[in-house]
């Protein structure tokens, strides 16, 4: 009976002082993290109290020719480069081999009633 007490106050030991143990690192743990939390309020702090600085605007300068308004009618002239392409196309493809006529071209005017090309079985 003795020997079971013996072992079982070694295992109560045991049990306190890793619970000791356990306990001072939670408590390190602990105050390493409030001690961060406190330097970022601190830095947060110092950085909102400082006045904002607005950075300094360039001075711009521009050369313009002066005349004076008098009242006229204009009409303006509008001007554009580029190309000028149909929302809708149709692409004719043929069965058999050959070649179509040279109107029948992208570049060539289309007027009405212009027969562009004509098929024979």
């Amino acid at each position: 009976m003795i020997l079971y007490n013996k072992q079982l106050k070694v295992t109560i030991m045991r049990f306190f002082r890793q619970a000791l143990i356990g306990l001072t690192l939670l408590t390190l743990s602990l105050g390493i993290l409030a001690y961060a939390g406190s330097l970022i309020k601190d830095a947060l702090t110092e950085r909102f109290a400082q006045e904002a600085r607005a950075p300094q605007p360039r001075e711009r300068t521009f050369a313009v020719n002066v005349v004076t308004a008098e009242p006229k009618s204009i009409t303006p002239q509008l001007e554009a480069f580029g190309e000028i392409k149909s929302r809708r196309t149709l692409d004719l493809r043929l069965a058999i081999g050959g070649q179509g006529p040279d109107r029948f071209n992208t570049s060539n005017p289309i007027t009405r009633y212009l027969s562009l090309c004509r098929f024979s079985y």
